[in-house]
């Protein structure tokens, strides 16, 4: 009985090590999931944002003010103000937006993040052209119509 005492306090911190690991990773990659679905929702978002959004352009370049109204859609979730991200540290300057020309008129609009370091509890991943999302381009084509 007396070789025994104690044996139940070992037994415990063995045991807590392994089930406090276990945790902290079942938080860390829920955390991480969360972090990385809003970011693909917020990137979903601007691209049917663009996709549907009248081009003011010709197929030399990508319109500033175009460009701009999408990378606000993707950082705050509106096209006039980009101030509120909907994740931390995310910025315009993290998202990349890509109009594509097929017999001279635009076919389809990429919206991606360039680069984003998620900050995770215990680890940060950083994100290098992902999530990226690629829709048709179905919006209205004001050639040389200019920004408005």
């Amino acid at each position: 009985m007396r070789r025994q005492r104690g044996s139940a306090l070992v037994e415990f911190a063995l045991g807590a090590v392994f089930l406090v690991g276990l945790f902290i990773g079942i938080f860390q990659f829920g955390y991480s999931f969360y972090l990385y679905n809003t970011l693909e929702s917020a990137v979903r978002g601007a691209a049917q944002y663009a996709a549907l959004e009248t081009y003011p352009g010709s197929t030399a370049s990508l319109p500033e003010c175009f460009a701009e109204r999408v990378r606000n859609v993707a950082v705050s979730g509106n096209p006039n103000d980009g101030s509120q991200p909907v994740l931390p540290g995310l910025t315009a300057a993290n998202v990349s937006v890509t109009m594509n020309f097929s017999n001279g008129a635009p076919s389809t609009v990429t919206v991606g993040i360039g680069s984003y370091v998620m900050n995770a509890v215990l680890h940060s991943y950083s994100l290098v052209n992902k999530p990226q999302v690629t829709m048709p381009y179905l919006g209205r084509w004001a050639k040389d119509g200019g920004c408005s």
